[in-house]
């Protein structure tokens, strides 16, 4: 489709802020934060996720549905797969079909099947040095037991795979990856999972383990925290730390905390602080820093009576060294402030303020300077008390 161009709302220029991809009613646009001008990529059928490949040059969001920054055909180059991520160092794509199959391709590079249907794939995450991409599987005979096939399987990005963990025998907790965190000095990367106990749903929405694995293959795991919502966003890896939104519960309003794991070289020698230290507030959506010395967050009241439909959050700046916290911008009565993400630059965090299914996209600056609406946004995603528009920054 041809690309149409337009000025933002009320944007001032800002040479390198870098850019940003979003979705407003279906409508896929990308905002150029410093020239101020927006084009829409694709006019109908983009949802959540959205994600830029590791140059910029390619846009992924639905169910990895692929389109050029520069516009043009919708791509859908491994087919159509329930989850799916890109590559931090090459335009390649992994996903997982609803059969339970891996498949990995690109723009322009032929879609590969990785495991046939039937295989079990559940959860995958890719490396930091995108050498390898681990996969979370699960296959059973019949209704789910402790005698299927539970593992952590790593594919290489060429050729290859390797069972890398198998959960213990006797246990009905097959794998959920969430991603990666690098060691500090070259001393390689671990990889994190949640145990998906009984294999239940309704369990895991009130919260599992995350683990970490393995300096070694077939090495025991270790539990860094007791228990993390399965929902996108809740572990993000900061440098060679790992923040995560800790608290049980399945209300996203109540018991959460954020907190960070350090890691070093050696076996899983690792520490975990709480990294909010204030329980009168419930904390979600960490984004990392480029300099991984900071994370942006939203929080709002921490109540009991948790309403789903307007949190009050507003955007809070945290050190990871946990000397500084900041808040950073005051949403109005009504309205929540949602999904912090860094400009290119560092110097601005990316917001967007809601209120029901209505919104729009902002950037606050350092400072504390409020710019915006950038964009008015439509229909928006709402899930478990966090509520957010696909947007994706470069």
């Amino acid at each position: 489709m041809a690309v149409v161009a337009a000025a933002a709302i009320h944007c001032s220029p800002q040479p390198g802020r870098g850019v940003v991809a979003y979705t407003s009613a279906g409508a896929l646009h990308l905002l150029d934060l410093g020239t101020c001008r927006t084009k829409t990529l694709v006019a109908r059928g983009a949802g959540w996720p959205v994600r830029f490949s590791h140059d910029g040059k390619w846009i992924g969001f639905g169910s990895a549905r692929v389109v050029s920054v520069k516009g043009g055909k919708v791509l859908q180059p491994v087919g159509a797969v329930f989850t799916w991520a890109w590559s931090p160092r090459s335009d390649a794509i992994a996903g997982i079909t609803t059969r339970g199959a891996v498949v990995q391709g690109g723009p322009g590079v032929p879609a590969r099947t990785r495991a046939p249907p039937g295989w079990g794939a559940q959860s995958l995450a890719w490396s930091p040095d995108g050498h390898v991409f681990a996969v979370g599987r699960g296959r059973f005979a019949g209704i789910p037991s402790a005698k299927g096939l539970q593992q952590l399987v790593l594919f290489n990005s060429g050729r290859g795979a390797t069972v890398y963990y198998r959960m213990p025998k006797g246990q009905l907790d097959p794998p959920d990856v969430v991603g990666w965190a690098s060691l500090p000095h070259g001393a390689g990367s671990l990889v994190f999972f949640q145990p998906d106990v009984y294999n239940s749903a309704s369990i895991a929405m009130d919260g599992l383990p995350v683990v970490a694995c393995c300096s070694g293959a077939g090495l025991p795991v270790a539990r860094v925290v007791p228990a993390m919502l399965p929902v996108p966003g809740f572990f993000v890896p900061c440098g060679s730390r790992i923040v995560v939104v800790a608290g049980d519960d399945r209300i996203t309003e109540t018991n959460k905390r954020i907190v960070v794991g350090t890691f070093r070289p050696g076996y899983l020698d690792y520490s975990v602080r709480d990294l909010s230290r204030d329980r009168s507030r419930a904390w979600v959506s960490p984004a990392c820093s480029h300099d991984a010395r900071t994370i942006a967050v939203a929080a709002g009241p921490d109540r009991g009576d948790s309403s789903l439909v307007n949190p009050h959050r507003s955007i809070w700046l945290l050190s990871l060294d946990g000397r500084t916290r900041r808040r950073l911008t005051t949403a109005p009565s009504g309205w929540s402030d949602e999904g912090p993400a860094w400009t290119a630059d560092g110097k601005a965090v990316l917001f967007t303020r809601q209120r029901d299914s209505r919104g729009a996209l902002y950037e606050a600056t350092l400072d504390g300077r409020l710019i915006g609406p950038l964009a008015e946004l439509r229909g928006a995603l709402v899930g478990v008390g966090v509520s957010a528009w696909p947007v994706a920054t470069r």
